[in-house]
């Protein structure tokens, strides 16, 4: 286990983290600040549906389904506890720099998508080949990794099992089933893992278009639901925004730490949990978006690269500060709690519920959010699937999908997450190199931004 842990730090360390973020700050400089040019974003999707594949708008559904989950209540929680709450200003600033990676990796995957069995299929595959002057084997290892990193991390596995941890945390009592490896889950909770992954087989039984349509309806919907309520949370306490605002910076910048004589360890610790989670939340440098972007028939790469910096905007820039800002303004982060903890003492405090309520419903977010994640990233790993070997296998790799989800509860968390850790950054790796490798590709559209 340890030497797992070991390689995750190594691939995740700092210097890659940075590589990253001097790649959205190059796109930044170079595409004219594009992440400012929003409305751009919202009239690419006003696209109609077509007739085959998915339209723009159900193409950003489904990126935010995949997007917005675990890493938006829990993960927040985490970054504050390890990182000080400085980390949710390294946070936002990795997903702004991020919106302009979003946009370059919408527009290289459009711009260089095939057409295979009858549909458009796109992603970093097709343009890391491209960026390696024709080399294939990069191109093999960043498709494998994302059928791995969808059976195994960011979507069957993983969000499997915080759908069962999240009723497990909620319906208290339950009687226990053990588990090899002497793992434990409630019969409830069992029971409706084994609900929404049928659900879930029913969904991609009808693929493309029906993912779309589905993600569509409940994305806008669970969605607004939690932005309600946390902005709730902070209309409640607005009088304690200043004083929240500038603990963040104060954490994030050292200002507390420097008279200290400790700023330099505090801000790379904040620096680098909120980067990563940051990273890890809305997926920019990951290459997995754009591959639904490619999906859509009758759309040009300008068009993607602005619909697709929707993702971090939404996911990270909206959700992610909502629950990082709640839990500052009440003061929750000062009781000594992590995790879904933390965020349901936030939604007890800010919202002033009775003790167990905001368990209750920060559970029920956590579980609605990991089934559309389920949801979504089942498409990115079939259409990895589809380019290493063909349209037929796209059923086995759905049986696989959903079987390890329903085997989930089998694993231990501190093993899954290293794990699709490393997944990600075999994806996220040769993602990056290519995506400045054809940095002037991506450039030559600002000509019409």
């Amino acid at each position: 286990m340890s030497y797992i842990i070991i390689v995750r730090n190594i691939l995740w360390g700092v210097p890659f983290l940075f590589f990253i973020l001097i790649c959205g700050a190059y796109y930044t400089a170079s595409l004219n600040f594009v992440q400012l040019k929003l409305r751009r974003s919202l009239n690419a999707i006003k696209t109609r549906n077509q007739k085959r594949g998915i339209s723009l708008f159900q193409s950003v559904c489904l990126t935010l389904a995949s997007t917005i989950g675990t890493g938006n209540i829990v993960g927040v929680a985490t970054s504050i506890t390890l990182g000080g709450v400085g980390a949710l200003f390294w946070m936002a600033l990795s997903a702004f720099f991020g919106m302009a990676i979003k946009y370059a990796e919408a527009v290289l995957a459009v711009k260089y998508r095939q057409k295979k069995d009858g549909r458009w299929i796109g992603g970093p595959f097709f343009y890391i080949s491209i960026a390696t002057k024709g080399k294939t084997i990069p191109s093999k290892i960043f498709a494998f990794a994302g059928i791995m990193s969808g059976i195994w991390g960011m979507g069957a596995t993983i969000q499997a099992k915080s759908f069962a941890g999240a009723f497990e945390n909620m319906i208290k009592g339950q009687n226990q089933l053990i588990l090899p490896g002497n793992n434990r889950i409630g019969i409830v909770s069992l029971l409706l893992l084994g609900f929404i992954c049928f659900l879930a087989a029913k969904i991609l039984c009808g693929g493309v278009k029906r993912i779309g349509k589905v993600t569509s309806i409940l994305m806008p919907m669970f969605a607004g639901a939690y932005i309600l309520l946390t902005s709730a949370i902070l209309i409640k306490n607005i009088e304690k925004m200043l004083y929240a605002i500038s603990t963040i910076f104060d954490s994030a910048l050292g200002f507390s730490a420097l008279r200290g004589g400790i700023a330099g360890y505090t801000i790379m610790l904040a620096m680098q949990n909120g980067i990563a989670r940051g990273v890890f939340s809305n997926e920019a440098g990951l290459g997995s978006s754009p591959m639904a972007m490619a999906a859509v028939d009758d759309i040009n790469p300008n068009d993607a690269g602005f619909s697709n910096m929707l993702g971090p905007f939404l996911d990270t820039l909206c959700i992610c500060m909502l629950t990082g800002m709640c839990i500052v303004i009440t003061g929750a982060y000062k009781n000594g709690v992590d995790g879904i903890e933390l965020t349901a003492l936030a939604f007890e405090t800010g919202l002033e519920l009775p003790y167990g309520i905001g368990n209750i419903i920060v559970c029920l977010c956590l579980a609605l959010f990991s089934f559309t994640s389920i949801i979504g990233w089942s498409f990115y790993g079939e259409t990895c699937t589809h380019y290493l070997f063909g349209e037929k296998a796209i059923k086995a790799y759905r049986r696989l999908y959903i079987i390890a989800a329903l085997l989930s509860p089998l694993l231990t968390t501190e093993f899954v997450w290293p794990m699709a850790d490393i997944f990600n950054a075999f994806m996220a790796i040769p993602n990056i190199f290519a995506l400045m490798l054809l940095r002037k590709e991506v450039i030559s559209e600002k000509i019409s931004i």
